[in-house]
């Protein structure tokens, strides 16, 4: 009787599919990161630029449609406009976001 251990066999990829089923490439892994830090920095001045335009066309906008006769300092006061106007700006800053990603 024989009884010596044997070490098992090592079975090769290869030798578990037939030739031609081999298992399809991997993409290639995405870009990390995808932004870089001038990106970061232009998303950064865009979002400032467009609080203080967009901001300011709301007040115009506000003085214009819906109170003529109140100044432009009591309605940047408001806090409705200011959120409206961050509202929209916000919106603007992620378009632009998806667009560079």
């Amino acid at each position: 009787m024989n009884t010596e251990l044997h070490a098992p066999v090592p079975v090769a990829p290869e030798l578990l599919a037939p030739a031609g089923f081999g298992l399809p490439d991997a993409p290639p892994p995405p870009r990390d990161p995808v932004w870089s830090g001038w990106d970061v920095l232009l998303i950064a001045g865009l979002t400032l630029f467009t609080l203080f335009v967009v901001e300011f066309m709301t007040v115009i906008g506000a003085r214009v449609f819906v109170y003529p006769h109140t100044s432009l300092g009591d309605l940047a006061q408001k806090p409705a406009l200011a959120l409206i106007g961050e509202f929209f700006s916000y919106i603007a800053v992620a378009i632009f976001m998806i667009m560079l990603g």
